[in-house]
């Protein structure tokens, strides 16, 4: 996995604005992103307010406020617009950011061949997220709903830690590990592009 691929997955993201509208959160300026738990409060949140719904419906069709045709289409309204901030929701509207720039020739994307949703089920929960196929065909996860920030997803290195739910770290923490080695690889491409226009201006 090149981190300047991992860098510029982040950045096509960062841009989309449907990816932002539904995984940017306040609750990822109060929970640390590295917890990884951001997206399961804010599923709490919607499971405690479809309960309250659930309640509320059932009371104003016996007292006969409305029918319960009226009610269970408000309880399907909210099940449309929460799918779409969930797990699922985000890997869906993020993959769907990733393959429309790798069409469009992102240079960004350039070694990413497609981005696809992927679902795990570990200790009895079910969970979705973006998974990332190279040009060369592996795979790692970015996943956005653990931490809902844009800028900093957490990145599994292969499907199997992902699946797993193993060996998981933050974009952040993740490129400082790598930084040597992006740095690098960032000043060998600068030594190469010098060198070949080097060789042009010669010829």
């Amino acid at each position: 996995m090149d981190p300047k691929d991992v860098k510029g997955l982040i950045e096509v993201i960062r841009r989309d604005e449907q990816s932002k509208k539904y995984v940017d959160s306040i609750l990822s300026y109060i929970l640390p992103d590295n917890w990884g738990v951001t997206g399961v409060v804010r599923n709490f949140r919607y499971w405690l307010n479809e309960n309250a719904l659930e309640s509320r419906t059932k009371n104003w069709t016996m007292m006969g406020f409305m029918s319960e045709l009226e009610a269970q289409d408000m309880r399907i309204k909210y099940d449309l617009y929460t799918e779409k901030y969930v797990c699922t929701g985000i890997a869906r509207v993020t993959s769907n950011a990733i393959n429309r720039e790798i069409e469009l020739g992102n240079p960004l994307l350039k070694n990413i061949q497609k981005a696809t949703d992927v679902s795990r089920t570990v200790n009895d929960t079910a969970h979705t997220a973006t998974k990332i196929i190279t040009n060369d065909g592996k795979s790692f996860v970015l996943d956005y709903h653990q931490t809902l920030n844009t800028d900093n997803p957490l990145i599994f290195n292969t499907l199997e830690d992902w699946m797993n739910a193993r060996n998981g770290q933050t974009a952040e923490e993740y490129f400082i590990d790598n930084l040597v080695k992006f740095n690098y690889k960032e000043l060998l491409d600068q030594i190469r592009y010098n060198t070949q226009q080097l060789k042009i201006n010669i010829i």
